[in-house]
């Protein structure tokens, strides 16, 4: 049988890429017989697998595995024909879209961008090859100024806030802030703690949610507020570098947040949050 293979070499294989730019890939075919063809293309390719849930009226959960593909832009390599026999080469310039998501590798949500391409012939299989693209989304410097932020909850006793110096954090930075909390009466606490977490959702049928706690620190062991004493604790948290940044599309989101705590015994925690930005590498210099 006749060997016939099909190779896609990028001109950044280690990249980075980032979204607006042009990857520039050349695919190489190698057919020891001639071949027909009914076209050949190559395509750029976001290429989506979530899972989801779906649970019946008597409460019974069955789990799914779906795989999407988005295709963002397309080169035509060759029309209908014949190709010899040989080693044949055809460019390609495919453009990354101006809000292309960055990719992510998660537990029940994952994404990449390929470069793939086909030769679709009528009398044998049709020989195809993919290169995946390694793209960056930096920030977009959206959220940058210095300032208090957060939603309290259950916290009557005192006034929470999280002050951070931006909401724009990049996978390997450290993220340095400050717990406010101002009291309005005398109450005690067992516990202060801070808590990076990640989240994962897949909204479709009866949607599906992972959260993971992605770094904790205690910022004070028992500790008695009371009125015109604010308090402040001072942390430092750092952002796994793993692939796993912020990002929407169509089937899955994920979001990252900070929470404070308060812990109280005999009566439920105290808790203020603030969710993050955290994105995958930083802009070109």
């Amino acid at each position: 049988m006749a060997k016939t293979s099909v190779q896609i070499d990028l001109d950044r294989p280690a990249g980075p890429y980032y979204p607006g730019e042009t990857v520039q890939a050349t695919i190489t075919l190698q057919n020891e017989k001639e071949l027909a063809v009914r076209g050949a293309s190559a395509w750029l390719v976001l290429r989506e697998e979530y899972k989801y849930v779906r649970r019946s009226a008597k409460g019974h959960v069955d789990r799914y595995t779906e795989t999407v593909e988005l295709r963002c832009d397309q080169a035509d390599l060759v029309g209908e024909g014949t190709i010899p026999a040989g080693t044949h080469t055809y460019p390609a310039s495919l453009r990354l879209p101006d809000d292309a998501v960055p990719p992510y590798s998660g537990k029940i949500t994952k994404n990449r961008w390929l470069v793939r391409c086909k030769f679709d012939s009528p009398k044998a299989f049709d020989p195809e090859a993919e290169a995946e693209v390694p793209l960056i989304v930096p920030p977009p410097g959206r959220n940058v100024q210095p300032g208090e932020v957060g939603e309290a909850q259950r916290c009557d006793e005192a006034e929470l806030r999280l002050w951070l110096p931006r909401l724009e954090w990049i996978e390997g930075e450290t993220i340095e802030g400050k717990l406010l909390v101002r009291p309005r009466e005398n109450f005690s606490v067992s516990e202060v703690r801070l808590e990076l977490t990640r989240t994962e959702y897949v909204p479709r049928a009866s949607g599906d949610t992972e959260s993971r706690a992605e770094g904790k620190i205690k910022l004070a062991d028992k500790v008695e507020f009371w009125p015109a004493h604010p308090a402040e604790y001072p942390f430092s948290l750092p952002v796994p570098r793993q692939g796993q940044p912020s990002r929407s599309t169509q089937f899955s989101a994920v979001t990252w947040s900070l929470t404070a705590t308060l812990a109280r015994r005999l009566r439920k925690d105290s808790e203020i949050s603030a969710q993050i930005e955290v994105y995958n590498g930083p802009a070109p210099a």
